[in-house]
């Protein structure tokens, strides 16, 4: 347990479950919007069929990114997708489709970046103590499916709390906001120590210093 208390845990199962939550809050509840603003079933249809793209789509690049720009600058990507997805959500109206479209293949694209981008982080965890593998999977799906799920339920209660039809759309991104915001000082957060350990690594190659990490005890 003692692996699952540090940051090569915690920060990808954390990125994982609030890509879920933003991706699926807006999703669950846009057609009933949609519908309540006299959209046609077909038009909310399209939004969440282009959703989809948005989702599995940049899967055909999103491994280069990671690997040229590295997991946790894909995670800031993340976060800057949602924060598009989020203002487009927000000037949304029932004037025109092309905002709800918009921001709804935002929001997929942002969590394909923060899913991958955090399976790819979990598996540092890996490197340290291999043995743990199956202990480690199952904590991570533990802490994203219970935070994200708790997410996507509130949403209709959000939604019918804040008026319903435009009013509640906006009321849900609201929140959804909030969560990005959080996600966001999580990856800074990540980012800084990372930019540290490497300076300190740097540091002590030169003063050729080898660094061992210890197997923790299961």
């Amino acid at each position: 347990w003692e692996l699952m208390k540090r940051r090569h845990f915690w920060v990808p199962s954390l990125v994982a479950a609030f890509s879920w939550g933003v991706m699926a809050m807006p999703m669950s509840i846009v057609r009933v919007a949609l519908g309540q603003l006299d959209f046609g079933s077909r038009q909310s249809l399209l939004v969440i069929e282009l959703h989809f793209l948005g989702m599995f789509s940049p899967g055909f690049i999103t491994g280069k990114l990671i690997n040229q720009c590295g997991a946790l600058t894909v995670s800031g990507l993340a976060v800057l997708m949602f924060v598009f997805a989020t203002v487009l959500a927000f000037i949304s109206s029932e004037a025109t489709l092309a905002f709800w479209m918009a921001s709804l293949i935002l929001f997929g694209i942002g969590w394909n970046f923060g899913f991958s981008s955090s399976t790819v982080l979990l598996a540092k965890a890996y490197e340290e103590a291999p043995s743990m593998k199956p202990r480690i999977e199952s904590a991570n799906d533990f802490v994203m499916f219970l935070l994200s799920g708790t997410f996507i339920f509130s949403t209709g209660y959000i939604y019918e709390g804040g008026g319903s039809e435009l009013d509640g759309w906006k009321t849900v991104n609201s929140v959804i906001f909030s969560l990005i915001g959080i996600m966001a000082l999580l990856v800074l957060g990540a980012l800084t120590a990372q930019i540290e350990e490497e300076e300190l690594k740097l540091s002590l190659d030169k003063q050729g210093v080898e660094v061992f990490v210890d197997e923790p005890e299961p």
